[in-house]
Formats: structure tokens, C-alpha cells, sequence
């Protein structure tokens, strides 16, 4: 599988890094939408199982993973700049599908609701339209940890709460990862926590009402903080909507196991691959 690594300059003056993974006989491109503060190499168990059918394109919003380093320091995004990135994501590479993470559903809906041309279906994993109070709580008390500077106690208590279906290794990762970059990035996680926690699911599923591409919201059964309820009776008037969940999986779906993750690979390949055909490549 061969992997094109990309620098993508943006109109609004920022430098993001790309992955590019290109499959002989592919039923079509994949762009993936990074959750909250995921990076590129957060999302390989899920490009593992694409690359095998599909294109797959990653890329690292400007505060994160290898695009930080592009760009100026103490960068802060807002969700209009967030959402105006995956629309020239989009606009680039011309993908079939997309796949969000967790908050980077909210971006990818947004997007979404503009109707990108070349998108024809999207998967949703781990997103709630609205806060419950596990996550809530998680937000109110992750912001305490960072307004005190308390970053190794914030990446603690990640592991303790969404991450807490982890391998042990994965949440020995985050504790490093999170407390470095929670010190480096203290602005933009501020501004995001504050903003979720304000955020009325009415100011944007109104705006995603005018989706009419297909979707499919795959939820873990162990997951507390985005569970499979909130998605029930959430409805799209112009699409139709799967609502799946994945047995034994928490939060973050197919990095907790290879169970999740052989289901993770039955129901994402299957849904795109839906009459869809063999691509050539150019």
C-alpha cells in the first residue's frame, strides 16, 4: 500500500499535513475528519482495514501532529475555520466518502449540510448531537485541569473516562501525548471545551438539516459519553440515516480490541461499498 505524504496550503494562510494512501482496484476515496485533538496516527487502526478496498486520505488540523510544526504557535480555530478546512479538504482530493471521529462530526455535518459535490455517503463514529452529563462532567472537569495547568492529571482522567476501554499501551501513549500537548496547545483546547460545553444542538442540526447524502452513525454499546440512544431519535428530513453499535467497544470503537475492530471493518466496508464500483486510478 503506498502512502503519498502531502503539504496542503489553505486560503486562509494555514499549512496542514496529509497522508495520501492509494489502493490499486479501489471502490473509492475515503477523507477522514480527526475528533477534538486526534492526529493522523490516532486514526491507522481504522486506515488499515480502508486501505484494503479504498483511497484513503488523513490529514492533522494546524494546532496538531505534524502540521503544528507549519504553522505559527498558539494557533486557535474556531468550528467556522475548522469547518471551512474540510471543505477544502474536500474540494482537493474529491472524495467519495467521509468518515468522522467523535467531535469531528459536528465539523464534517457542517460540511456536509454545504453538499460537497463529489461525497456520496459519510460515517459518523462515536457522535451524540448533544452533551449528556458523563460528558459534561468530563469537559467541566478537564477544563479545571487545564486552567490550573494540571495537564497531567487532565490526561488522566481522559484515560479514566473515554478512554477507559483502551489497551493499556494506547493509554500509556495518551498520558504522554495529552499532558505535552495540553501544555503546548492550551489555547485551542480551552476554546474547544468551552465551546462544546456552550454548544446548543440547535444551532447546528437545523444547518444539517439540508443533508441528502445517505449516513450512518455507528455508536460503541460500552461508550457512556456518546451513546447509541442520543442517535435513536435523532432524524434527517431529505436522507436516510443507519444507526449501528458495536459490541464491547467504549468510545474510541476500533482501537479497543480486535473484535471492534473486525466489526468496525464488516460495517464501514460494507455500507460504502453499496453500490459502489472499482475506480480506475489516474
Amino acid at each position: 500500500m503506498h502512502c503519498e505524504q502531502k503539504i496542503i496550503s489553505l486560503d486562509a494562510g494555514y499549512r496542514v499535513y496529509a497522508e495520501h494512501y492509494v489502493c490499486q482496484g479501489s471502490r473509492g476515496t475515503v477523507l477522514m475528519v480527526n475528533g477534538a485533538f486526534a492526529t493522523v496516527t490516532s486514526l491507522h487502526h481504522t486506515i488499515k482495514y480502508l486501505q484494503e478496498s479504498f483511497n484513503v486520505i488523513a490529514f492533522d488540523l494546524p494546532f496538531a501532529g505534524q502540521s503544528r510544526e507549519l504553522n505559527s504557535p498558539g494557533i486557535v480555530l474556531t468550528k467556522e475555520e475548522e469547518v471551512n478546512i474540510v471543505l477544502e479538504m474536500m474540494e482537493y482530493f474529491r472524495p467519495d466518502f467521509a468518515i468522522s471521529m467523535s467531535w469531528g462530526g459536528v465539523s464534517l455535518l457542517l460540511a456536509l449540510a454545504q453538499r460537497p459535490q463529489s461525497v456520496r455517503r459519510a460515517v459518523l463514529g462515536s457522535f451524540a448531537p448533544s452533551l449528556n452529563k458523563p460528558m459534561r462532567e468530563y469537559l467541566q472537569q478537564t477544563l479545571l485541569f487545564l486552567d490550573s495547568g494540571n495537564f497531567r492529571d487532565g490526561a488522566a482522567l481522559f484515560n479514566s473516562t473515554l478512554g477507559s476501554h483502551l489497551p493499556r499501551l494506547f493509554k500509556t501513549f495518551n498520558a504522554r501525548y495529552l499532558g505535552q500537548f495540553a501544555e503546548e496547545a492550551r489555547g485551542q483546547i480551552g476554546y474547544h471545551i468551552r465551546h462544546i460545553l456552550e454548544l446548543d444542538a440547535s444551532q447546528y442540526t437545523s444547518s444539517v438539516a439540508a443533508i441528502e447524502i445517505p449516513l450512518m452513525f455507528i455508536n460503541g454499546e460500552l461508550d457512556a459519553y456518546t451513546t447509541a440512544e442520543s442517535i435513536r431519535d435523532w432524524h434527517f428530513q431529505h436522507t436516510e440515516v443507519r444507526r449501528e453499535r458495536v459490541p464491547g467497544a467504549g468510545h474510541f470503537l476500533d482501537m479497543e480490541g480486535k473484535a471492534p475492530w473486525r466489526h468496525m471493518r464488516s460495517l464501514i466496508t460494507h455500507y460504502l461499498t453499496e453500490h459502489s464500483h472499482a475506480v480506475e486510478l489516474a
